[in-house]
């Protein structure tokens, strides 16, 4: 799992170094959005290629679907930006912060490093 870790490590250093503007700058936003997301994506692949012990298969198989599900929300947050309702891009923005604090609790007690979104302000 230390594998994990360090995956999820590198990628949200990365994340970390996208700047995310006001989601009022509708497209600057969306083209942050769409950078975390392949981001995201890129790491939870690398995720998947990793085998991990026989006892946590089904306990690393959520994990991933929960950060899955948190690139999809941000995914869609993206696309709402670019359509300019900012309304529903925050929705979706607060359900893959939820999510991928789900993702992050679920893996704590095994003290794994979880892949985060970034930091938004409306949320």
């Amino acid at each position: 799992m230390e594998q994990a870790s360090q995956l999820c490590r590198r990628g949200n250093r990365a994340v970390e170094r996208v700047e995310i503007p006001p989601l009022t700058a509708d497209r600057d936003a969306a083209r942050a959005m769409a950078h975390v997301v392949v981001v995201q994506r890129g790491t939870i692949d690398e995720l998947r290629r990793l085998r991990p012990p026989e006892r946590l298969t089904d306990l690393v198989q959520k994990w991933i679907a929960l950060l899955d599900q948190g690139a999809d929300e941000l995914e869609l947050m993206g696309a709402r930006l670019r359509a300019g309702a900012r309304a529903d891009a925050s929705e979706y923005g607060a359900k893959a912060t939820t999510l991928l604090d789900r993702a992050r609790e679920l893996v704590a007690p095994l003290r794994v490093t979880s892949c985060r979104g970034p930091v938004l302000a409306t949320v």
